[in-house]
């Protein structure tokens, strides 16, 4: 696993400050949330005081790791289950750090409940997520736009290079063009849908697909494929 130099690190604390910021108020409020799970919604003011204290020190953790493990330096729009399981190093990470802390270097009276900290890292991490995935799930909607007199496209192979293709076409509004339906070669994925678009069978089917869903596009996906 490649991690950041010393000179990346404090280039991307300066570069990336507002997301740190972000990052920072996210872990706080986990915490704080796995903080009221733990006493039922009623904190205990002394518990509250704790909790004020550990506040920076679970910020810098988990921002710090955040920055350790590169997770400024990713394009969230095209994340995929890499860019997912890094940020769960991260997290993972900084939940050990916080943990080993409040085992061994903090006083009985000081500590957070280990039950706050193992759910606050899990509540961190989605929040993490859920920020990070946000420009994806938004580009997700706004596929359902209207079509009008946009040319269909019949994509031939729903591989990763088919998939590529369809999602381009439905979120880039300048290419114009109305991702129709799949065909594979692989017959067990009839039926099956990608982007919502529909596997419709394997390359015999491409003419009368055609006709059907009157097609004025052919895009071959198949890398594999010859001259």
């Amino acid at each position: 696993m490649r991690l950041i130099s010393t000179e990346g690190f404090w280039s991307d604390v300066r570069r990336h400050a507002p997301l740190l910021a972000l990052d920072g108020v996210l872990t706080v409020l986990a915490f704080f949330a796995a903080l009221a799970f733990r006493f039922d919604g009623e904190i205990p003011f002394r518990w509250i005081t704790r909790f004020v204290l550990w506040s920076p020190f679970l910020a810098l953790t988990f921002c710090g790791a955040n920055v350790f493990f590169g997770m400024y330096r990713r394009v969230w729009r095209f994340a995929g289950l890499h860019d997912l399981i890094r940020l769960c190093y991260s997290v993972a990470t900084a939940g050990a750090i916080a943990l080993l802390f409040c085992l061994v270097l903090t006083p009985i009276d000081r500590r957070l409940p280990l039950t706050v900290v193992i759910v606050g890292t899990g509540a961190a991490f989605l929040c993490f997520v859920a920020v990070r995935l946000f420009p994806r799930i938004r580009e997700s909607y706004r596929t359902g736009r209207e079509w009008g007199e946009a040319p269909g496209v019949l994509i031939v192979g729903a591989g990763r290079v088919g998939q590529a293709l369809a999602r381009d076409l439905l979120v880039n509004r300048a290419w114009n063009y109305r991702p129709v339906c799949f065909v594979d070669d692989e017959p067990g994925n009839t039926g099956l849908r990608v982007h919502g678009i529909p596997i419709r069978g394997t390359r015999k089917n491409i003419p009368e697909l055609v006709k059907e869903e009157n097609i004025d596009v052919i895009a071959i996906a198949m890398p594999s494929a010859s001259g």
